[in-house]
């Protein structure tokens, strides 16, 4: 049995896409070691699987694309009557109306109008968690602290987890010597702390714009260095923490980790939770993709989803070789008719009697060879082709004799022709014609 050629193209082309699945299937996968804090992002330093867990563990969690501004203007729903250049009439909200706001990112490069939206915030009675590997020179000076970077800091965490490299110490309470729980991370996970001059400096707030009543510590690294703690300010509390990688898939998948992340967010208890991506530029030129809004709607992305299909079946069909339309060819059409009464008319306009005659005789010497074999053109005697024509035509050579002689003359000799002559000649010629055809 013949196999079709288009089953064994079909076959070959399924096994190719076949081949290349596999092979991308089973191919090491490269991972990405960028942090982003993306909500979308799988890879290690994304955030998707913390805003997982947190999602299925607090019961009002979500993930905004708001700035402090935003949340203070149109979020919170601030004071009527509230002065813009006077914050110092801020009333804190009912305990009900409070949240409680996390900024994981790795750098915070606040401006002062920013670092008043935050504070503005947290005089409402919120409470703000901040987590970056960078805290801008705006907000330290305000806050009258500093932020120090260890010798790890230029080294990757793909680099301590291939060599397997010792893990530094972070203790989670009172102090060093009687934490609540110590975890071990690779010293990436937290390259920075805070530094503490002096209890002096920490509690007569030397050089510090922000008024608070007192700050805590609550996590410090194996040197003693704090790496996580807050302010109270009014009513509302800050919270700084110096370990954002340990809120990432990583973090969150690394051993017993996960409990570090959940432990400070249980000091944001009794407030819904909201995580702030509006300072993530990688997040938000992914959310200004028409592309992402399509993917985060069920029945858009399916409509996208049947789309992608119907073209790739489209394209798999069309790409069989197509039989081209064979063109209907006519017979060409017989324009001899046509020609010989162009050329005529031309020779009757411009008089030339002579040339048409010839032009017949001419015609009338090779249908007479055609038919009968006798040459006119020959140099057989005048009187012996006539006799031999007047035989073939049926007539007595003395009928045919006198205008074969006049025919012959005006042929080989250069005179004129009028047109009385001509018509006469010509229609001897056909006469003849018509006896050989009959």
């Amino acid at each position: 049995m013949k196999i079709s050629s288009n089953i064994i193209y079909f076959f070959g082309l399924f096994l190719l896409l076949l081949l290349i699945f596999i092979y991308e299937n089973n191919r090491p996968k490269e991972f990405n070691w960028n942090p982003t804090f993306s909500k979308y992002d799988r890879q290690p330093f994304g955030s998707y699987v913390f805003d997982d867990v947190v999602t299925a563990s607090v019961n009002k969690y979500e993930v905004v694309n708001l700035t402090f501004g935003q949340l203070f203007w149109e979020y919170e729903r601030p004071i009527e009557n509230y002065s813009k250049d006077d914050d110092s009439n801020i009333i804190p909200l009912p305990f009900d109306a409070r949240e409680s706001f996390i900024l994981i990112e790795n750098r915070l490069d606040f401006s002062s109008y920013e670092v008043n939206d935050l504070m503005k915030l947290i005089k409402q009675g919120n409470k703000i968690l901040l987590c970056s590997h960078y805290f801008s020179n705006e907000l330290c000076k305000k806050l009258g602290f500093s932020v120090q970077y260890d010798n790890n800091f230029s080294s990757t965490i793909s680099g301590f987890a291939r060599v397997k490299s010792i893990r530094e110490k972070l203790y989670f309470g009172v102090d060093s010597l009687k934490p609540e729980k110590i975890y071990d991370a690779y010293p990436s996970l937290s390259p920075i702390f805070f530094k503490e001059i002096s209890n002096s400096v920490w509690h007569s707030k030397k050089d510090a714009s922000i008024s608070y009543d007192k700050y805590e510590i609550f996590v410090r690294n194996q040197n003693g260095n704090p790496v996580a703690m807050r302010f109270f300010i009014g009513e509302g509390e800050l919270f700084f923490v110096a370990t954002p990688l340990m809120f990432t898939n990583y973090g969150i998948l690394d051993g017993e980790n996960a409990s570090y992340a959940f432990r400070l967010l249980s000091y944001l208890k009794d407030l819904p939770i909201s995580r702030i991506e509006a300072y993530n530029n990688l997040v938000n030129q992914a959310s200004t993709s028409p592309l992402r809004y399509f993917l985060e709607q069920p029945p858009l992305r399916w409509a996208l989803y049947f789309s992608l299909i119907t073209i790739v079946v489209c394209m798999f069909f069309s790409a069989k070789r197509k039989q081209r339309i064979i063109p209907v060819v006519n017979s060409p059409k017989n324009e001899t008719l046509s020609f010989t009464k162009l050329i005529g008319n031309l020779y009757y306009q411009q008089k030339n009697y002579k040339e048409m005659l010839l032009k017949k005789e001419l015609y009338f010497s090779t249908e007479v060879k055609r038919l009968t074999g006798i040459d006119l053109n020959s140099d057989e005697n005048e009187d012996e082709l006539c006799r031999r024509l007047s035989d073939k035509i049926g007539k007595h050579i003395k009928e045919v004799k006198p205008s074969f002689r006049a025919l012959m003359f005006r042929k080989k000799e250069n005179i004129a022709v009028d047109e009385k002559t001509m018509m006469q000649l010509i229609d001897k010629m056909n006469e003849w014609l018509k006896y050989l055809y009959n």
